[in-house]
């Protein structure tokens, strides 16, 4: 299993050839025979994974009110936890050996990585966020990288990603830093555990790292694409219509690429402290004059993507478009690419605050919605790496077809925002049965609240859910299990109350429930 996808298990082979040229001729046939064959053996399995669901009702999902009582109870007892306090980061990262082996039988385009056990940061570091599309167009020079690792047999990379480190080493020097971080190399495959434990602190990974880089699969074939993407951002608020037009093709031609629309690669956008957008130039000449967020690196051309925001925020003041004089195209394509682009340029610490907590849980779904990756579960870390959620999931143990994406969701949501969010528990809680969990999530930050109740509705047939929301054993059990005890008092009427056993959380922290029990 792999962090961006399951698939993947296995992307580099030992070492072991004394013919070169003749083994890596065959490593590309047989990954290539490999590759079709997971991709066959992915199409069996996937009805057996969890699954889309968020178009369906939760009645469509479960059938009936009983059945999605039990999916959350079996969700909440195997797989919620409460995140501890953040200790310092302990990862592995990659850097070029100090001494590269002079193995003939490798030979002289082959490059050594050094691959670090789990240490502490070492120093500034680079993080990578790609996809597994080929990037950019491949030049003839770039090395076979094998990778050097502790107490272990050297592995060789695979072809598509030396690609990408090649980009990435060219940057790092560029920057002056010596260590890169990449999922791929740096966690091991092979254990669910050191899966899930990164799984789980991603978005610190990228957050603690320098920058990130982010090598896009587009090519710059015309000099007057690259010209534009060059352009200052201030420059463009006093273009002409022909300036603006040119302008606005080459950005829609950007976010058509692969990196903008898998949904680990905008999670890894919104943890990262800074992106860099690598873009092959194939015949354009970079001819403006660099930037600290606009440069060259060999073929490559890189642009800040703060820049690029800027950038669109310069068209849409642009005095043609406002104005609205004709004709109108510009105006219509600075509002699409603004709806394009603006989920990349909401500020991580507005969505992970504690403002409107329940509007911005609806607005990352939705753009996790408009994304691909090939687990599903892992967007159930993706939503709480981005929100900086208290209580998690433990997603690789929710890889099965009988979890409910959508109820999973609604898991964290209620855990999150009822459990600790200032509130009591109350012993039950009702949920319009025939909505989506999009749509529930709209009623809990409207006017039309999730309302919490003491005792089930007197009318039949109403579309709600009524049950215990967390049974005096989970209670119990989540006490034991984390750090921060829970205690569980009563106020009367069997309504359970939940509280922090903490020093630092002030008096009065959680809301009492009154008698009337609201």
């Amino acid at each position: 299993m792999n962090i961006r996808a399951s698939h993947m298990r296995r992307r580099y082979l030992p070492v072991n050839s004394s013919h070169p040229t003749t083994f890596q001729y065959l490593h590309c046939v047989a990954f290539a025979i490999r590759t079709a064959l997971i991709q066959f053996n992915s199409i069996l399995r996937f009805d057996f994974m969890m699954q889309r669901d968020t178009h369906l009702t939760f009645r469509e999902i479960h059938g009936s009110p009983e059945a999605m009582l039990t999916s959350m109870r079996e969700i909440q007892e195997l797989a919620l936890y409460r995140k501890q306090p953040d200790e310092p980061l302990s990862l592995r990262f990659l850097s070029l050996a100090t001494e590269q082996p002079q193995d003939d039988e490798q030979g002289a385009g082959t490059v050594y990585l050094q691959l670090s056990p789990l240490i502490p940061i070492p120093g500034p570091y680079l993080t990578v966020s790609y996809t597994w599309q080929r990037s950019g167009l491949i030049p003839d020079d770039v090395p076979q990288y094998i990778v050097l690792k502790p107490a272990a047999i050297p592995v060789q990379v695979a072809p598509e990603l030396n690609h990408v480190i090649y980009r990435t080493l060219r940057f790092a020097a560029r920057q002056c830093i010596q260590y890169f971080w990449l999922d791929q190399l740096c966690v091991d495959q092979t254990d669910p555990l050191d899966i899930e434990k990164h799984l789980q602190c991603m978005d610190r990974v990228y957050a603690e790292s320098q920058c990130t880089l982010a090598p896009l699969c587009m090519l710059i074939w015309n000099q007057s694409i690259l010209e534009s993407l060059a352009s200052h951002p201030q420059d463009l608020r006093m273009a002409e219509l022909s300036m603006i037009e040119r302008t606005l093709a080459s950005l829609e031609q950007l976010v058509e690429d692969t990196w903008f629309w898998r949904t680990w690669t905008y999670h890894e956008r919104l943890c990262a402290s800074s992106v860099y957008l690598a873009i092959s130039l194939h015949g354009a000449r970079f001819t403006s004059t660099e930037t600290q967020d606009c440069f060259i690196v060999a073929d490559d051309f890189i642009v800040s993507i703060e820049r690029v925001q800027c950038m669109i925020e310069g068209l849409r003041k642009n005095d043609i478009i406002k104005a609205g004089m004709p004709p109108s195209p510009p105006r219509e394509q600075s509002r699409r690419l603004w709806a394009l682009f603006q989920e990349f340029f909401v500020k991580q610490t507005i969505i992970a605050g504690r403002t409107n907590p329940i509007i911005w849980s609806k607005y990352i779904m939705k753009a996790i919605e408009k994304r691909d990756n090939l687990v599903v579960s892992d967007r159930l870390a993706i939503h709480s790496n981005i929100r900086h959620h208290t209580w998690r999931l433990r997603t690789t143990l929710l890889q099965n077809a009988r979890y409910s994406y959508s109820t999973c969701s609604l898991v964290l949501v209620l855990s999150n925002y009822l459990l600790l969010n200032e509130k009591s528990s109350r012993q039950h809680f009702r949920l319009p049965i025939d909505q989506t969990i999009i749509g529930v999530i709209r009623k809990m930050h409207g006017s039309e609240q999730l309302r919490l109740v003491h005792h089930p509705p007197s009318s039949q047939g109403e579309n709600i859910v009524v049950f215990p929301l967390w049974t005096q054993e989970f209670l119990e059990n989540i006490t034991r299990k984390s750090s921060i005890g829970l205690r569980v008092a009563s106020n009367g009427e069997g309504t359970q109350d939940v509280r922090e056993q903490s020093e630092q959380i002030k008096e009065g922290f959680f809301a009492k429930v009154d008698d009337s029990g609201h």
